[in-house]
């Protein structure tokens, strides 16, 4: 248990991680929305960009 717990703690254990069937709609839109923040993060420069990523940061 005191295993488990260290794990935990040093962050190398997420609870919430959780896998999506291939093919599903979730997966399929995690996959968009994933795409497009990497679009705008390469296309977005100065302000802009701060405050793009400033916003994914609090997700």
């Amino acid at each position: 248990m005191k295993n488990v717990i260290s794990e935990l703690y040093y962050g190398n254990i997420d609870p919430q991680a959780r896998g999506f069937k291939n093919g599903s709609f979730l997966k399929k839109q995690m996959a968009v929305l994933s795409e497009s923040e990497a679009m705008l993060t390469e296309k977005l420069t100065g302000e802009e960009k701060k405050a793009f990523l400033s916003f994914v940061k609090v997700r």
